[in-house]
């Protein structure tokens, strides 16, 4: 990883952090409450950035859209929000969202969201699309 990177990262990283403070709540920060979000603080040396998502609600599109905005300054860059509901770990596959300057990766397996969940439209989305065909 060399100087730029680790600047650019550390960046974006305090804009991701400020903007979904603003929707709620990270881990580790107010005590042992469950926390709506994780943003993962390692940087392993790529244009990306992981969020764990807890509480569904930050999966709403003005905050996904808030999220691709940030990315206008670092347009090689991208924010992976995977699902992570506390208590579905078991019953739910992985599952998420691939932010990027332009488009949107959309991986969310819906049926398995609540109902007032299953009809999230991301403008610019594609599905994510998987070769399963044997």
């Amino acid at each position: 990883m060399d100087d730029e990177q680790g600047c650019e990262w550390l960046r974006l990283y305090r804009r991701i952090k400020t903007l979904l403070k603003q929707h709620g709540k990270p881990d580790y920060e107010g005590g042992l409450e469950i926390a709506d979000f994780l943003l993962v603080q390692d940087n392993w040396g790529g244009p990306l950035h992981q969020v764990e998502i807890h509480s569904l609600h930050l999966l709403q599109p003005p905050i996904v859209k808030s999220l691709q905005s940030l990315l206008g300054d670092f347009p090689e860059w991208e924010i992976v929000v995977r699902v992570d509901v506390p208590a579905k770990e078991e019953t739910w596959p992985g599952m998420g969202l691939t932010i990027y300057a332009d488009s949107i990766c959309d991986a969310l397996q819906r049926e398995y969201l609540p109902a007032e969940y299953q009809s999230l439209a991301y403008e610019g989305a594609v599905p994510f699309e998987t070769d399963n065909k044997s």
